[in-house]
């Protein structure tokens, strides 16, 4: 069961990890517009499953999750009209499949908060996501070392373009 559950995971994090590691090293540099934006994406997707680790059960961090969550779907196709101009067919086509794979994750992670207090709720069916809550931690921990290396790999880009701009005066 923990395999089933941290399959949609699995694929997001293998998807990312050949788009940042495999594409945009083809593409590099990369334009400043996707040096920030990336970092926001990423970011979004911390603080949702930061809501799903430690808040409490209140309605309040339930719309507070469900509004993260929306804004973190929106947020990730925000540059696909200039990813067309940028990207190979094949790297647009991994971004369809993080699209389609994204919300099912913060679905999943949205249980996976929720099932801190299956006892208090008395929904039997998270109980599979209490026992493999370690499913959770492991990528909100994945996903928060993949947001340092876009910041210093962004941070560096742009210390680059900046010596590169102060050489030419």
């Amino acid at each position: 069961m923990s395999l089933v559950l941290a399959l949609p995971f699995l694929i997001q994090g293998v998807a990312h990890f050949i788009d940042e590691f495999y594409f945009h090293r083809g593409r590099e540099p990369l334009p400043s517009w996707e040096l920030w934006s990336h970092p926001v994406d990423t970011l979004g997707v911390l603080i949702t499953y930061s809501v799903c680790l430690f808040a409490p059960m209140q309605t309040f961090w339930l719309v507070v999750f469900g509004v993260l969550f929306l804004f973190s779907c929106f947020s990730i196709t925000k540059d696909e009209w200039v990813h067309q101009q940028h990207c190979s067919a094949g790297e647009q086509w991994l971004h369809s499949v993080l699209f389609v794979i994204h919300p099912i994750v913060l679905f999943l992670a949205g249980l996976y908060g929720l099932s801190r207090f299956r006892t208090a709720l008395g929904y039997e069916f998270l109980q599979a996501f209490e026992q493999t809550f370690w499913v959770l931690q492991f990528f909100a921990f994945a996903t928060l070392l993949v947001f340092f290396i876009q910041i210093v790999k962004g941070g560096l880009a742009w210390r680059a373009k900046l010596t590169q701009l102060s050489t030419q005066s």
